[in-house]
């Protein structure tokens, strides 16, 4: 667990640095910079997208999860919720971000195969590789988000630190073909958050967020029961 909280303690750190740098740049600047970031990680959500293994399981998985997401409004509850906790535009807008930050961040498989490996193996070297590479986005996500960064950066802990855990206890549950389609899955909704970030589509990305889930309940069903998809 100590690798997971120097990740985020550095995150917070560089964040820290970014938030200094913000004081630099103007508004055009970091309008322009959201472009960019949304740009690569449109070209991100597409190389990670490429790795799935099922078309129908991204199909099934996207359908069931946009139904499920859009049914219980995720979307508008964490609004609405990110609304009730602050009194002002600007401290809404603080959640808003993080979240925007936690998604990216979170999504793709490097943060579950860091914790896994660690876990499993206790090996650090995935989490030392992140550690560098989280800071210097989380640099770039600050100077853009401000102290957004520090939510974000809390609650990277808590989800590395959830899978570090989990996997002591699902370690032969979570193949490579389970995290290959989660992660896959998280790419696509990252293409859907880049848009949103370059204002060509209003992608509410949260009510999307269960269709990464279904590949696990995909393949526990199949593990469980020897169902052949």
């Amino acid at each position: 667990m100590l690798w997971i909280l120097i990740n985020a303690v550095g995150i917070a750190i560089a964040g820290t640095f970014g938030m200094i740098l913000n004081k630099f740049i103007s508004k055009k600047q970091g309008e322009s910079l959201i472009l960019i970031l949304g740009l690569v990680i449109i070209v991100m959500g597409i190389q990670g997208a490429l790795e799935i293994n099922s078309m129908l399981l991204m199909l099934v998985s996207l359908t069931v999860g946009t139904f499920i997401g859009t049914s219980l409004k995720i979307h508008d509850r964490t609004e609405n919720l990110a609304n009730k906790f602050s009194s002002a535009k600007v401290n809404s807008d603080v959640i808003k971000n993080a979240i925007t930050i936690i998604i990216i961040q979170c999504s793709g498989s490097l943060s579950i195969l860091a914790a896994m490996n660690m876990s499993l193996k206790g090996d650090p070297s995935l989490l030392q590789f992140k550690t560098i590479l989280d800071s210097v986005s989380g640099l770039i996500f600050a100077s853009i988000y401000g102290v957004s960064i520090y939510i974000a950066a809390f609650a990277l802990f808590i989800y590395q630190g959830s899978i570090f855990l989990l996997a002591n206890i699902l370690g032969n549950f979570l193949t490579p073909e389970v995290i290959n389609e989660f992660s896959a899955i998280g790419s696509v909704l990252l293409i859907g958050m880049g848009l949103g970030l370059m204002k060509i589509k209003d992608f509410k990305t949260l009510d999307y967020l269960p269709a990464m889930f279904i590949p696990i309940v995909w393949y526990g069903v199949q593990s469980l029961f020897g169902f052949i998809f």
